[in-house]
């Protein structure tokens, strides 16, 4: 059967935080982006990899920490790993996977992006700071949803019905999942293998307002006119599936100047 292709919204957003969150940052001058993973406000039993003082960004060799406003702080929900091949998530609809995700089908992670200004991140901003910036990009053009990565899945398993030894003791990694670190949380693992878009794809076209910016020709040859247009109307929460392929997907990226690396 030929693979389908759902993409999520994952990372910080304008609602990840009270009163207002932004978007991560795009280094078009590098080809990649720093993707900040939104809090996560459940863990009891938090690690290492949710200190954003020791979480390091592949895209600029510094720790998470340092795009964190001031006046903020918070333990990172990091996930998707696509480092690590996982995401983990609930069953729609208390989450948003299909039951009928499947191995051979591709989740993509879309992330809203914004270019701040240049030197902007030499230091640490405050919230009002960051929104200011966030805005005066939207209004220059510079901020928009991207696909920044994707999972190939391999594997779909339901912890609740597993339980976590028995996946741990298949795939280790998953230790490193948010979820793990709550006490009683039993999500849907989804195992694969993860990719990293370079640079980051445009899904919307950018306009002088963030929510529901129309959709880029790219996401209508990935998912079709309707459901393209459909998924700006949702602001880029959850798409439809379409019939795509991890093969498919790289192939349209590629014609479009981008490329498809694992994480």
């Amino acid at each position: 059967m030929t693979g389908r292709l759902l993409l999520l919204r994952v990372y910080l957003d304008t609602g990840s935080l009270p009163g207002g969150g932004y978007y991560s940052p795009l280094w078009p001058g590098v080809g990649c982006a720093t993707l900040i993973p939104v809090p996560e406000a459940f863990a009891e039993r938090a690690a290492r990899h949710m200190d954003p003082a020791s979480v390091v960004d592949p895209c600029t060799g510094r720790p998470l920490l340092d795009f964190l406003p001031v006046d903020r702080w918070w333990l990172l929900h990091n996930d998707p790993r696509l480092d690590l091949g996982f995401y983990t998530d609930y069953y729609a609809p208390r989450g948003r996977l299909p039951r009928s995700l499947a191995s051979g089908d591709v989740v993509g992670f879309v992330a809203g992006l914004a270019v701040y200004p240049e030197g902007f991140w030499s230091r640490r901003r405050s919230l009002p700071e960051i929104r200011r910036a966030l805005h005066l990009a939207a209004g220059e053009g510079r901020a928009a949803v991207y696909l920044a990565g994707f999972l190939e899945v391999e594997e779909v398993v339901d912890t609740a019905r597993t339980g976590w030894g028995r996946l741990l003791a298949r795939h280790p990694q998953l230790r490193s999942s948010p979820h793990y670190a709550r006490h009683g949380d039993y999500p849907t693992a989804v195992i694969g293998r993860g990719y990293l878009v370079y640079p980051p794809a445009p899904l919307s076209e950018p306009r002088p307002w963030l929510a529901r910016q129309p959709p880029s020709r790219l996401l209508a040859r990935m998912l079709g006119e309707e459901a393209a247009w459909a998924l700006a109307r949702g602001n880029y929460r959850r798409s439809r599936l379409a019939r795509l392929d991890a093969g498919e997907l790289r192939e349209v990226l590629e014609e479009e100047g981008y490329s498809a690396r694992p994480a």
